[in-house]
Formats: C-alpha cells, structure tokens, sequence
C-alpha cells in the first residue's frame, strides 16, 4: 500500500514539472507559479499601474513605442509573450518591468534618447528580464508558500497593489543581482543583433546614463548597477560585432515622440 502511495506521488510530481517545464520560457520552473498566473498577475498589475502611477497616456507614443517591443520579443526567448508600455510622467532616468509583459519607461529617459536604437536597447534589457522570468523569480521567493497554500494571486490579488507600491522599498521584486543585471544587456544586445538593430544603441545609452546628474539616477541605481560597470562587462560583445549589419529605425516616428512630449503637462 505504502509503495502504491509513492508511486502515486512521483507521478503527480512528474506530471506537475513537466507541465511547467513545457510552458515556461528561459526562466525554467519556478515553484508555485504558473505562467497562466504569471499572465494573469501581468493583467492585475497593469489595472494597478494606471491607478497608481503618473502614467501617460497617449496613444501615438505607445504605439511606437509597443511596435519595437513586439519587434525584439519576436526573437527573445519567450516568443509570444505581449509587451504592454507604459510611460510614467516623471523626469527620472529610470525603466523597469513587471511580470507579464509590463515594461514601464520614465519620461526622463525618453527625453535623454537621441535615437530609437537607444529606446530599442532598454525595451532589450526589460525584454530579457521578462523571458528570464527575473521578476516572478523574485516574486516566488516573497510569496511562494502562500502561493503553496492557494493559488495567491486569484486569492490575493492585493499581491499586484502590493507589487507596484512596494516597487523601490527594501525587499523590491526588482532587486535582481549584478549577475541577473549583467546578463540582461547580454541577452538585450543578442536579441538586438538578431532582431538586426544597432547594438551600440545599448553602448550610447549606458554612455549618456553615466554623464547624469546623480540626483536623475536615484530610482535607477537602486536597481541596476552603475553604467560604467555594465560598460565594461560589454566591451568585448562591442568589439565582436564591430561592423555587424543593423537595419536603421525610421527617425520620424522617433522624433514625433520627442516633440509630442515637449507638449504634455508634467
């Protein structure tokens, strides 16, 4: 009897790590949580969002802004997921994302970018740590035996309000290590050489970033290491693909983003 119990066990087992070893993207099994709740909490987070951040809305912006998302997750390793932007009002340099395609890029940032490649390579980075599953990573270590108990996130969907109030508070689920960060701009600049964009566009970025007023960083730096770090930890890719072929964006879309948010209220 006993050995009828066990052997029920290891197939329960078995055909619960097959199941998320068959839907999950780079990011592998991550216990207690599905990408079906991954997607859903994505929906939940995306509703708090707009509630609580100062979030632009405008149309034309997020269409652009969504094209070259979708363009660089076709190549990523979680093809398929949807990228929803969101631009936050606030003159910080600052990006993140959250679990389900949630990528948030600050006006500070998109008024610093002299070129859609730049934007591209941040929408690279924050792709990388979607298919990576960083985030929801970190958000099993906070909340995995509550999403043991029952399935939290339909039980809880204060978990999502909780997510985007708590985003630059001790415990953040965007603390991610140097290595998780160093190895996002790898991931963004493959996924940019595939998707055949200019990877120096992550180069320029990181180069502007480091010229910043500190006061400008403050949101960025709790998350990401300094620019000159990840710099450094890229220049042998930059060497590498040194005269690699990269299809220009189309500045005018670029640069009706730039004039349209000359003329939105901060």
């Amino acid at each position: 009897m006993m050995t009828l119990r066990i052997h029920i066990l290891l197939c329960c087992c078995t055909f619960f790590f097959l199941r998320c070893a068959s839907n999950s993207p780079r990011g592998g099994q991550i216990p207690f949580i599905t990408i079906e709740e991954e997607l859903q909490l994505g929906e939940e987070i995306a509703s708090y969002s707009i509630q609580n951040l100062k979030i632009i809305n405008n149309r034309a912006i997020t269409h652009f802004l969504s094209g070259i998302a979708a363009e660089i997750g076709r190549v990523s390793y979680w093809k398929g997921l949807h990228y929803t932007i969101f631009i936050v009002n606030e003159s910080d340099i600052n990006h993140f994302s959250l679990p389900g395609g949630n990528i948030f890029l600050f006006r500070g940032l998109l008024e610093m970018c002299s070129s859609s490649e730049e934007i591209a390579a941040v929408i690279a980075h924050e792709i990388a740590h979607l298919a990576q599953r960083d985030g929801t990573n970190r958000l099993a270590e906070k909340y995995g035996f509550s999403f043991a108990a029952q399935q939290a996130i339909g039980e809880n969907p204060k978990i999502a309000e909780h997510i985007v109030l708590s985003l630059y508070q001790p415990d953040t689920i965007l603390d991610y290590t140097q290595a998780q960060e160093f190895q996002a701009d790898l991931n963004a600049l493959l996924y940019l050489k595939d998707s055949q964009l200019d990877v120096n566009g992550l180069k320029s970025m990181l180069e502007k970033i480091s010229l910043q007023k500190p006061q400008q960083l403050t949101l960025l730096l709790t998350t990401h290491p300094p620019a000159e770090e990840r710099l450094n930890k890229l220049r042998r890719f930059f060497r590498e693909t040194k005269g690699s072929v990269a299809v220009p964006i189309d500045p005018t879309e670029f640069n009706k983003m730039k004039v349209t948010l000359t003329r939105l209220p901060r």
